[in-house]
């Protein structure tokens, strides 16, 4: 397990990410991976575990509603110096190892329409379906059907989106089904695009809130830079 202390306050903004602007309401946090007490990555709830630890205990709301209620999301980021948890937040984490690196940072309007924006986000992407016996049940999509689900997510905050790559982790699980020791498992689609700010307010509602369900086990943080 890393060693824990406070992280640095930095002003260096994560790889790959600008600031969206506005008043100062998040935080950014970046933790190298080989930090985190995680011994098998393809528990998506150990991960969970992990990330929640590195905030205080006195987070507010029952303990299923800390996360959300403190509007934590977070991403795994394969980067040139290796692979590292990005976690947003609207507290600091007060848990994290020494080397991590901690920013607030702008989460307001002050992108206007028009601005042309490059983005990331990873996502659980699933259809609605009904099952034989009546209930519904939540599918994973085909690859070559999420770029259409994300269009429909992102319709309204951002347009003329085009999806430059994308790139799909299945956790849990292999061809022969579920891993041993392990209660379910979860597809991941990791996209990189481009787009035009189309209605502010709703952009900044996606990138505080998340894009798509399992925010919980590393889904749905979506960061937002202006193509300069």
């Amino acid at each position: 397990m890393g060693e824990r202390a406070s992280g640095t306050l930095t002003t260096d903004h994560p790889q790959g990410v600008r600031d969206v602007g506005g008043d100062p309401l998040m935080f950014w946090t970046q933790v190298p991976a080989g930090l985190l007490d995680i011994p098998d990555w393809d528990d998506q709830r150990a991960l969970h575990r992990a990330v929640m630890a590195l905030f205080p205990a006195s987070l507010p709301g029952a303990e299923q509603e800390r996360r959300a209620a403190s509007k934590i999301l977070f991403r795994v980021d394969e980067t040139a110096t290796g692979r590292v948890i990005l976690i947003q937040s609207l507290v600091a984490p007060t848990n994290a190892p020494s080397s991590s690196k901690i920013k607030p940072v702008h989460c307001g309007t002050a992108m206007t329409t028009g601005i042309p924006v490059r983005f990331r986000v990873a996502v659980n992407a699933v259809m609605r379906c009904r099952r034989p016996d009546g209930k519904h049940r939540d599918a994973p999509l085909r690859e070559d059907q999420v770029d259409g689900w994300l269009l429909g997510k992102l319709a309204g905050a951002l347009t003329n989106v085009t999806v430059l790559n994308s790139t799909r982790s299945v956790y849990g699980a292999d061809r022969k089904g579920l891993k041993k020791g392990l209660l379910t498992a979860l597809q991941v689609d990791t996209i990189d695009g481009v787009g035009m700010v189309d209605d502010p307010e709703r952009l900044l509602n996606l990138v505080v809130d998340g894009v798509g369900r399992a925010k919980a086990y590393g889904c749905g943080l979506l960061t937002v830079s202006p193509i300069r």
